[in-house]
């Protein structure tokens, strides 16, 4: 830092935030500046005679005003020490709890730069584990992979905070760690977020980056990148890693009013040009690594989420990111107001690597209850005008009512892959083959209860590797059992 105690810069022109500057001419881009109050700015561009920069705090510069540089990029602290804590973008504690302390030894708290390319294409490894969510739904008929890149698409009131918290709790005993990015998010909503993680004993496990919606827009601008860092540092430390950007979409709102307020020439919808190279090089920081030869690949499995409502679903911003991700996973406040939960919508929902994947089991099982399902739309739409509808008809809708009651499920209520695949099987064994989904609805907690305790299912679990005819004959053989349980 000696080098730069000659170098002075003084602003030339303000706006809010944002501000040229004269001078400092050995600055490069993400340099960071420090006002003469103490205040910290980043530099973002360069041009021959001044820089633009923003600030990273609520001083407001005026012309005159004077900068020296203070570091040659933005570095975080990362560590065990992280866990269970709320940090800023600039990596400093928000919670208020004690401060983080800096060692410098591997495994222990260290400093790392936020801003950092993607790895190439020879460091990465074919995704080829599945990333088991604990809820049947996702796991069964939207498969994600550990490294996949997922979109969520929420409309409001869909269930996608539930959705997110649970899947953060049953990470627990998994060796992955859990960061959620909180984007433009109200104060009030982060520390909800804070409590909900820390009620469900995620905290050993898990932390908070957050930008709150009354942060300047530069620093909101750079969360993402922080949670994306911190997961890198995780991931070389051999931790599978879940991070959940929540909301992409804010941040591209924070990224346009930087843009227009520094005079860029606007491109579509007045997002910047360069929007599209912006998120995607986020996105590509996430994915399934190889590391040194005879250690196991580790993962950054990424959930980016988007907020729309029904009518945006086909929106610059989200199609963007629908075209840079894995796949698309779409929440619908219509399913939710019914009582669905998880509320996703899988006619609308893709995964283009997840199903590459699953057990051939539970993947067999899949495409059996997809096309059902499909089936069931279908039928269901034209016998609103009131045709009559063949036995066969009947029991397709009626075996289809079945599945989408057993695909729901409580809070917090995990279910590992081989109880996924007899629930999913259920559906096609003489045990339900008389039954509706009102039968089902009042014995469900019996049924899934019985799934996991009674011994005689704990032996067909050894039996997974059969195929789907013969494990279904398998559970018919165990029916009794069902039958002495429920009403």
């Amino acid at each position: 830092m000696e080098s730069y105690v000659s170098e002075v810069g003084y602003v030339t022109k303000s706006n809010g935030y944002l501000m040229y500057i004269e001078g400092l001419p050995t600055v490069k881009i993400n340099t960071i500046l420090t006002h003469q109050s103490g205040s910290k700015a980043i530099v973002t561009s360069l041009d021959k005679t001044s820089l633009l920069a923003l600030m990273l705090d609520q001083t407001k510069p005026k012309p005159g005003d004077e900068f020296k540089i203070f570091a040659e990029h933005i570095s975080i602290p990362v560590g065990p020490q992280v866990l269970g804590r709320v940090l800023s973008p600039m990596g400093e504690t928000i919670d208020d709890k004690a401060s983080l302390t800096k060692t410098g030894k591997a495994g222990l708290t260290r400093e790392v730069k936020i801003d950092s390319s993607a790895p190439g294409i020879s460091k990465r490894h074919v995704v080829d584990e599945q990333f088991q969510t604990g809820l049947t739904i996702v796991d069964g008929l939207v498969p994600i992979g550990k490294g996949q890149r997922e979109l969520i698409i929420g409309e409001p009131r869909s269930g996608v905070s539930a959705f997110i918290i649970d899947i953060i709790a049953n990470q627990k005993n998994t060796n992955t760690i859990c960061i959620y990015t909180a984007i433009g998010k109200s104060e009030l909503e982060i520390k909800q977020y804070a409590s909900s993680i820390e009620s469900i004993g995620a905290n050993s496990y898990s932390l908070l980056v957050a930008a709150s919606s009354s942060s300047p827009a530069p620093l909101i601008m750079l969360a993402p990148q922080t949670g994306l860092t911190i997961a890198e540092q995780f991931a070389q430390d051999g931790h599978d890693v879940l991070v959940i950007l929540d909301d992409m979409g804010l941040h591209a709102k924070y990224l346009r009013e930087i843009a227009l307020i520094a005079e860029q020439v606007p491109g579509r919808e007045s997002y910047p040009g360069n929007i599209f190279n912006q998120h995607a090089r986020l996105i590509e920081r996430a994915g399934n690594f190889n590391q040194e030869k005879g250690r196991k690949p580790v993962s950054i499995t990424l959930l980016p989420i988007i907020r729309v409502i029904s009518e945006s679903i086909a929106s610059y911003i989200t199609t963007n990111l629908m075209a840079m991700t894995d796949g698309h996973m779409l929440f619908s406040s219509e399913l939710s107001a019914a009582g669905s939960y998880p509320s996703v919508d899988t006619a609308g929902s893709v995964t283009r690597v997840g199903r590459q994947t699953q057990h051939p089991l539970l993947r067999e099982l899949s495409d059996r209850i997809r096309a059902l399902l499909a089936r069931y739309e279908e039928v269901r739409s034209y016998s609103r005008f009131g045709p009559e509808l063949t036995q066969n008809t009947l029991a397709t809708l009626n075996q289809s009512e079945i599945i989408l009651e057993l695909l729901r499920q409580e809070d917090h209520d995990y279910r590992d892959i081989p109880l996924q695949v007899a629930l999913l099987a259920l559906p096609f064994t003489r045990f339900l083959a008389l039954k509706d989904a009102s039968f089902v609805k009042r014995n469900k907690k019996i049924i899934v209860n019985a799934l996991r305790e009674q011994p005689e299912f704990s032996q067909l679990y050894k039996s997974l590797e059969l195929s789907l005819d013969s494990f279904i004959q398998q559970i018919d053989q165990r029916s009794d059992v069902l039958n002495k349980l429920c009403q």
